[in-house]
């Protein structure tokens, strides 16, 4: 349904934004994330989460990091899943790759 995946983009893009809006900052969120990656290293768990990587061929984009599902274990980062992206959601992948390195170009020139 077009319109639930619609709803849900929108909830994942401003979520950040809520908890801010409700408790004036997001630290616990930030460090309860900390806490899991460093749970999954010590305990080579191969726990799944999305985290910010290096992407080296995605959906197009290259050369700049974004964040995708990975597993993490002993060594940080095993590998990035493959997640299929149909058209509309490659287009939104690589229009945020655009943006980002268009910042990022600008910061450190």
């Amino acid at each position: 349904d077009p319109g639930r995946v619609r709803a849900l983009f929108e909830k994942a893009r401003l979520g950040g934004y809520e908890v801010v809006r409700h408790k004036g900052y997001t630290n616990y969120a930030i460090a309860l994330a900390a806490a899991m990656l460093l749970e999954s290293i010590v305990n080579n768990s191969r726990a799944v989460m999305p985290l910010s990587v290096y992407v080296e061929n995605f959906a197009g984009v290259r050369d700049v990091c974004l964040s995708l599902p990975v597993v993490v274990g002993r060594g940080g980062v095993n590998r990035v899943l493959p997640i299929r992206l149909d058209e509309t959601e490659t287009r939104l992948f690589q229009e945020s790759a655009r943006v980002l390195k268009e910042v990022l170009s600008r910061v450190w020139p």
